[in-house]
């Protein structure tokens, strides 16, 4: 199968993982601000450990990491 050239590009990337993410995020049944912050701040998590994302699957880290930040109350204001 060949995979387009623009859906290997950093955008499309990008907004795969943002759409993953906030598929993730529904778990937690936030919104709006709430959600978004949920989002961000799982995302600032796993740029900062790119290495666990060679460890595991990619749906596990992802999980593993939103979980972890949810629980430190990063989202609340």
């Amino acid at each position: 199968m060949i995979i387009p050239r623009k859906a290997t590009t950093p955008d499309a990337e990008m907004d795969a993982l943002w759409g993953k993410l906030n598929a993730y995020a529904v778990r937690y049944h936030l919104s709006g601000p709430d959600r978004e912050r949920l989002v961000e701040h799982t995302f600032v998590e796993l740029a900062s450990e790119p290495d666990a994302l060679i460890e595991k699957p990619v749906e596990q880290v992802i999980a593993e990491t939103m979980h972890r930040v949810f629980m430190s109350g990063k989202t609340s204001r």
